[in-house]
Formats: structure tokens, sequence, C-alpha cells
């Protein structure tokens, strides 16, 4: 098992906070599809892009996800399918051709605040078991791996009582505790910097209405959207919002100003 990968996977999916806002905001505007395109870039040259078409029921759930090549053509497809109750996710994902790549299965316990997250491989084998809990904010507490029915923890937050992050710790596959990092916070206006514990900045950010500005002080990467966003020291990454509160772009630079990724989304209303 990839364990690293498993792991980041399941950490895409339980992102509760975020993806409540995201859906209530569907609901509120009646959003139906969002079309993005995103493109990756390297020493100013295009060297990848993809184009995804999601579609949404009128609760605002995700119901559909295509994956398409730049002439338009079916790559892999996911269909979602919801229990009687909303509570149970169903997830099968399809190559061109129809065949089954594999199946997940998602289910939140809202009273236990936690939700579970199963990959199934097409011959039914259990790839990924994960159970994700949440606080009474809804902030990420704790994230397990179930191997050989025995819970493994992977990583742990904590945070103050206005709600931000002031630890994380990180387990090896083992379940031992691996690193640990705390956090404090300065504030200036609408800007934030977050120190690990060697006062090391993690994190700098600018936030007003309709812009999200992130600098980095290190080296990182993230996938998103089959594309590589390569966050260079000294870089940013630039977010805009429309009116309504919906991304609109999504852009990273390097630290000299050139593009190394760009993302765009277009919506489609339920009255258009």
């Amino acid at each position: 098992m990839n364990y690293l990968l498993y792991a980041f996977l399941g950490l895409l999916v339980f992102q509760s906070y975020a993806q409540q806002k995201d859906q209530d905001l569907r609901i509120k505007y009646g959003v139906m599809q969002t079309q993005i395109k995103a493109f990756q870039y390297d020493k100013g040259e295009l060297i990848k892009q993809k184009h995804h078409v999601l579609t949404y029921d009128r609760y605002g759930n995700q119901v559909g996800f295509k994956t398409l090549n730049t002439a338009g053509d079916l790559i892999t497809e996911t269909r979602s399918y919801y229990s009687e109750d909303g509570q149970t996710k169903y997830d099968t994902i399809r190559d061109a051709n129809e065949a089954l790549k594999h199946l997940s299965i998602i289910t939140r316990h809202r009273a236990q605040r936690y939700t579970q997250f199963l990959k199934i491989s097409p011959k039914g084998d259990t790839l990924v078991q994960q159970l994700k809990y949440v606080d009474r904010n809804l902030n990420d507490s704790i994230l397990f791996n179930i191997e050989n029915k025995k819970r493994l923890t992977l990583q742990k937050w904590d945070y103050n009582d206005g709600g931000m992050l002031i630890s994380k710790s990180w387990y090896d596959e083992k379940g031992r505790l691996k690193r640990q990092d705390e956090y404090t916070y300065h504030i200036n206006g609408k800007c934030k910097k977050i120190r690990n514990k060697n006062r090391y900045i993690v994190g700098n950010q600018c936030k007003d209405k309709l812009t999200t500005i992130d600098k980095f002080s290190y080296h990182q990467k993230a996938e998103l959207y089959g594309i590589t966003l390569n966050y260079e020291k000294g870089g940013k990454r630039i977010i805009t919002r429309n009116d309504m509160g919906l991304t609109e772009s999504l852009e990273v630079v390097s630290k000299k100003g050139k593009r190394l990724a760009f993302m765009s989304f277009k919506y489609q209303m339920l009255n258009d």
C-alpha cells in the first residue's frame, strides 16, 4: 500500500467545513455546474492542462465529475449517488471505456462528528479505510487509518478557544508520533503570519472579501485538479472570488512573478 498517497487521498476527502461552505453557496445561488480549466507552466512554457466539469443536484451535492482532454474527449468520470438520508455518498470512478477504476464510499456520522472513507477496488477489495473526526466547530480533530481492524493515528489537530490551529501532529504507519508543530499568530489588519515553535514562518496570508494572497516561506508542492502546484519560496498563491463568494481564479506565481499555475472557474446557474 502506498501509505502516504492514501493518507493524502483521505485528507482531500475530509475537508468538512470548506465543503459545507461551498455547498451552502451552491444552494443559495442555484449553481448546477462548474467548469474548471487548469494550466501548469515551467519556465514560461505551458506543460500541462486539464479540463473538468462538475455537476450538482438541487441540494448542492456533487453528482458528477468529468475530466476531459483538450479536444473535449472524456478521460475519466466520477458519478456520485447518495443514500436516502443523505449521510452516505457512493462514488464510481470509470475511464472513457466505462471500465471501473475504483469505488469510494463516504459516510458521515453527524451526531458523533466523524466521517468514514472507504476506497474499494473493482474486485471488491478494500484499498483504504479511514476515519476523520471533527470538533464542535467542525475543525479537523483526528484522522485514523484502519488496518486489520485496528485504528492507527495519522494526524491530530488542536485549537485555541478562538478556533485557531495551535498544534498539529503527524504519525508514522505504525501510529507512532513522528513530528509535532506548534503555532503562534501575528495579526495585522487583513494579514496574519503563522510561526511554528522554532519561530519559522509557516503561513503568511492577506485576505479581504474578494482576494486571498498566500506568500510562501519555503518550497512545497500540492496536487489539485490534475496539475502540480509548485509553491516556491518567495512566491505567491492568489485566489479571487466574485461578489457571491464563488472562486473565479487561482494563480501561483514565482518569486520573480512568473506564472507557475492558473485555474479558472466558470459557473452555470439554475436559471441560466
